[in-house]
């Protein structure tokens, strides 16, 4: 089983709750270096307006940041569906890893472990990655991420619509995972309530704030 090594709290967020039932996106992001110390005290820090809800090191550890309750600033300028913004209603995990050096099987353990998770949670249709809602400025995770890998996770929950950049249907199509043989039987690991905030909609002047907000 995935190793949580400790739960963070990060400044870089929106200052409202959201609810689980209005997250339908998980966002898959590469730290561009191969230890995620780095991440973790970026993520920390209120200079870099930028953090993310997991942060999963090579080996597979992982350290889960604030709740999904909350709107964490991963994506940026963002688009998916003909809607912008994508940080009110996605999940953002960030595997460390670079361009060039691909992923570990640890890694590809703990998202599947991570996205059984959140998708017990929360309604997820779209499992994408940074490039595919803000193309033309960013490229990760890249060529070098397996998609594929991710199909037995979308085994068990049905709402999953789109994986990587091409519809569910047709990533099963050309997928050789064997589903019968899943490498990980996730255990989910509840998240809790945030008691600082009752969620609600998002205040008409997000729409001002948020296109600054990097990521």
């Amino acid at each position: 089983m995935p190793r949580l090594i400790h739960r963070m709290s990060t400044p870089n967020m929106s200052p409202w709750a959201r609810l689980r039932a209005d997250v339908d996106m998980v966002v898959v992001h590469y730290t561009g270096a191969l230890q995620a110390s780095g991440t973790l005290s970026w993520f920390n820090d209120p200079k870099s307006q930028v953090s993310a809800h997991y942060v999963v090191n090579r080996q597979g550890d992982y350290w889960p940041f604030e709740t999904i309750e909350r709107t964490l600033w991963h994506a940026g300028d963002s688009t998916w569906m003909g809607k912008r913004y994508c940080n009110r209603r996605s999940v953002g995990v960030e595997l460390a890893a670079t361009r060039d050096s691909g992923f570990t099987d640890a890694q590809y353990d703990t998202l599947l472990f991570i996205l059984s998770d959140v998708m017990m949670l929360c309604p997820i249709r779209y499992i994408v990655g940074h490039e595919h809602i803000a193309p033309g400025r960013k490229i990760d995770p890249g060529p070098l991420f397996e998609w594929d890998r991710l199909v037995p996770a979308t085994q068990r929950h049905l709402d999953v619509e789109w994986l990587g950049g091409e519809k569910l249907r047709k990533v099963l199509i050309t997928s050789h995972v064997d589903l019968g043989k899943p490498k990980v039987t996730p255990t989910p690991v509840s998240q809790t309530e945030d008691p600082r905030m009752e969620p609600g909609k998002d205040p008409w002047w997000h729409r001002l704030v948020e296109p600054f907000r990097r990521g």
